[in-house]
């Protein structure tokens, strides 16, 4: 996966990494070593605030090699009030709706892919 972020950003392309705000990932030798040489942005956002039922965060790191101080990611940044009634989070009769994913990180998917 770093070996093909790191391709991309040698090519001018704005790269974006997602994963939970509280995985372990994020303190893995081979992202540590990423965020060393581009040190790029940290997004948290919390998925209640983009049509998510539950108190899911996720952390997205991102960078773009065309404008570095751009945080391409910063107008997602949204968190609750606290008044919002959301489900718990966790085990449910529906796994599948638990984690509910935004439409937009589809396609930021989709994307990345290309």
């Amino acid at each position: 996966m770093v070996e093909l972020i790191l391709l991309l950003i040698g090519l001018g392309v704005a790269v974006t990494v997602e994963n939970s705000l509280n995985s372990l990932f994020w303190l893995t030798s081979f992202m540590l070593k990423l965020f060393d040489k581009y040190l790029g942005h940290f997004t948290v956002l919390q998925h209640c605030m983009h049509g998510g039922t539950r108190d899911k965060k996720s952390k997205f790191w991102s960078y773009n090699p065309r404008k570095l101080d751009a945080n391409i990611l910063e107008s997602l940044t949204s968190c609750a009030s606290g008044n919002i009634n959301m489900l718990p989070y966790g085990n449910t009769h529906s796994r599948a709706y638990s984690g509910h994913v935004p439409r937009f990180l589809h396609v930021t998917g989709m994307v990345a892919m290309i």
